[in-house]
């Protein structure tokens, strides 16, 4: 089956402690791609991301799966009134497809999903950060419509010894 002719089905998870094992591989695959810019997972971040993923927001998780199998994830969250600001968004925390299955509108399908999700709630504005190093996700994300909303910049301070 080539990867334009991959079936593939989305799953909303409802109960995170019955797909935590799944969830847990596939944020460490996304951790993985991520990897060489980003800084090291804290030694609990199981037991940290489990608390954060139940804690009482608006949220969405999806599962997408390909033979059973699951194969993406993408967790979102909805912010109201944050700060100081009166304002309501979309924020895409984590997606991640493997890359045996990119390509095959898997990763679109679920976008497409939380956009709905996030409209029927009244939330009309989705942001989410992306590394500039990530240039395949940057790719997907600029093909998607997302536009640079603000820039964080960062400095190194270590001294070189």
């Amino acid at each position: 089956m080539t990867a334009s002719e991959t079936t593939f089905e989305i799953e909303e998870v409802r109960d995170v402690d019955a797909r935590w094992v799944e969830l847990c591989e596939l944020y460490l695959d996304l951790y993985r791609h991520h990897e060489p810019y980003s800084p090291p997972l804290v030694t609990d971040w199981q037991r940290r991301w489990r608390s954060y993923l139940g804690g009482g927001v608006e949220r969405l998780i999806l599962l997408g799966r390909v033979e059973g199998e699951a194969v993406a994830l993408m967790n979102a969250r909805i912010n109201r009134s944050s700060g100081v600001y009166n304002e309501a968004f979309g924020f895409l925390e984590d997606a991640y497809v493997k890359p045996e299955q990119r390509g095959t509108g898997l990763a679109q399908a679920m976008l497409d999903r939380t956009e709905t999700w996030c409209t029927k709630r009244g939330i009309d504005l989705l942001r989410l950060s992306v590394h500039a190093q990530n240039e395949l996700g940057r790719h997907f994300w600029d093909k998607s419509g997302f536009e640079p909303l603000m820039q964080i910049v960062s400095k190194n301070l270590k001294v070189a010894s």
